[in-house]
């Protein structure tokens, strides 16, 4: 029996969905102000992580402490965004650019694993693959209390985001491999630490890395097609894919093996972190700096 969604969120929800969108672009901005004041220790891990990102390479046009500040607004909308999810479709506010990439990607029959990150508003993101091209399924971690992962997955299953559940033991990759053998799509968020993995170089400085998808992928070798979602103005946003990565030009894999030894997982994630970067250049201050990436 799932657990009961939060009432203090639901209701929060409820209030977001009733208010006009212009009041609740001004609900964000007041949110955002009110972080960036009582949330220092956060304030203090954004500014750290921007620091770092820009020593190995990152430029943010509008400086450090702007482009910090313009960090909390975009997060507080992406949370009333969120928020009004439960009453307005996420992906009535989306465009696309470069379809014709993951068209053809599709078009190869194997399923699709979808490279992206948290930047811009990545809940949007995963409904509007499902929604706008092609079932889309996630692996995504439970988040907070039993009640308000509840209250998450309603709202992300409402709007078309496919979770992938893992109650039990090989559920995962159970479900990845029936995405593929559908010719659907797969998505994995890689911009985040994971117990006993490797630390691997993420704008120069060493970051845990999760390797899961480039073992994946050595196994069963469908097309890899990054993608991002930028952040227009309020509940408006246009979903970017890139071109298909082309891993083997850069590696020596035997085709013939069934796991890839370990130091090509590790190169092969190297250059995942390397595509990740590139689309944090797009739009710095839109990415997730509040999460302590190179701890």
């Amino acid at each position: 029996m799932p657990a009961k969604k939060s009432f203090i969120l639901d209701r929060l929800a409820d209030g977001a969905g009733r208010i006009s969108p212009k009041a609740a672009e001004r609900l964000s901005k007041i949110l955002a102000a009110f972080c960036w004041m009582v949330l220092r220790q956060r304030r203090k891990v954004v500014l750290a992580n921007m620091h770092i990102a820009a020593s190995g390479g990152l430029e943010f046009p509008l400086g450090i402490q702007a482009s910090a500040r313009l960090a909390f607004d975009h997060m507080a909308m992406t949370a009333v965004e969120f928020l009004r999810g439960q009453r307005y479709p996420w992906v009535d506010g989306v465009e696309l650019a470069g379809r014709e990439h993951i068209d053809a990607a599709l078009a190869e029959g194997r399923g699709v694993f979808i490279l992206c990150a948290h930047h811009g508003n990545w809940e949007v993101c995963g409904a509007a693959l499902s929604r706008l091209v092609r079932p889309a399924h996630i692996l995504v971690k439970p988040i907070g209390s039993p009640r308000v992962n509840q209250f998450v997955l309603e709202i992300r299953r409402l709007n078309g985001f496919r979770d992938i559940d893992r109650t039990r033991k090989g559920d995962g990759v159970r479900a990845i491999l029936r995405g593929l053998a559908a010719n659907e799509m797969v998505a994995f968020v890689l911009d985040q630490t994971r117990p006993g993995e490797p630390r691997l170089p993420f704008f120069g400085a060493l970051a845990q890395t999760n390797t899961g998808l480039a073992a994946l992928w050595r196994r069963y070798r469908a097309p890899i097609v990054p993608c991002w979602i930028e952040r227009l103005s309020f509940g408006k946003h246009r979903l970017h894919f890139r071109p298909r990565l082309k891993i083997e030009e850069g590696l020596v894999l035997e085709k013939s093996a069934t796991l890839i030894p370990k130091a090509d997982i590790i190169e092969v994630t190297s250059l995942f972190n390397l595509e990740i970067e590139s689309m944090i250049r797009q739009k710095p201050e839109q990415y997730f700096w509040m999460h302590r990436r190179w701890k």
